[in-house]
């Protein structure tokens, strides 16, 4: 299990990177992506673990607990932003992302960008507005769908080798820790 998760997570790495690299838009993308992680998880960190749970205020955790649960619809909007998406196109079809996890809302934002930035060009205006509204969202959301099974199997299993790490070999933990900071750092 362990060498298994350690290959996963290298094959994870390995994809970020070339990702970032070659395909389309990749570093800019991966942009509107680290700036979602802020804009939820960051959030999330400070005032729910900090404020919420080490100085006991409700309402701080409560911020923190709705930034962080909202880590797709941040992906969704953010990254179709990065990539020249119009601000409402962005918001309307990242909203539709509701629900689903950081990965699931990047994937979408970025699929779904290349449609809708096509959908603006060739449809004439104030008509692409009910064109995006009727095709894009239920687009982005199917995306989302789709992606997330395999998105959740994949970090289960990378955090399922954590665990087993933690306890098996403490070389090897950090090895895998390193790992995933690189992941973060790619981001």
């Amino acid at each position: 299990q362990i060498l298994f998760g350690t290959l996963l997570l290298l094959l994870v790495l390995g994809g970020f990177t070339l990702f970032s690299y070659k395909a389309p838009h990749g570093m800019k993308a991966m942009g509107g992506l680290a700036n979602a992680a802020c804009a939820s998880f960051l959030v999330e960190a400070f005032h729910l673990a900090f404020f919420g749970e080490v100085f006991q205020i409700p309402f701080l955790a409560q911020v923190g607990s709705s930034n962080g649960s909202l880590g797709g619809v941040a992906a969704a909007i953010l990254v179709p932003l990065a990539l020249g998406v119009s601000p409402v196109y962005a918001v309307l079809t990242g909203l539709a992302c509701s629900g689903f996890g950081i990965l699931p809302g990047f994937i979408a934002g970025y699929l779904g960008s290349f449609v809708i930035k096509f959908l603006e060009k060739k449809i004439p205006a104030g008509l692409d507005l009910i064109v995006i509204i009727v095709l894009g969202a239920p687009l982005v959301r199917g995306i989302a769908a789709i992606s997330n099974p395999l998105v959740e199997t994949t970090l289960q299993n990378i955090g399922g080798v954590i665990t087993a790490t933690s306890t098996a070999s403490p070389i090897m933990m950090g090895i895998i820790l390193g790992g995933i900071v690189t992941v973060v750092a790619t981001a």
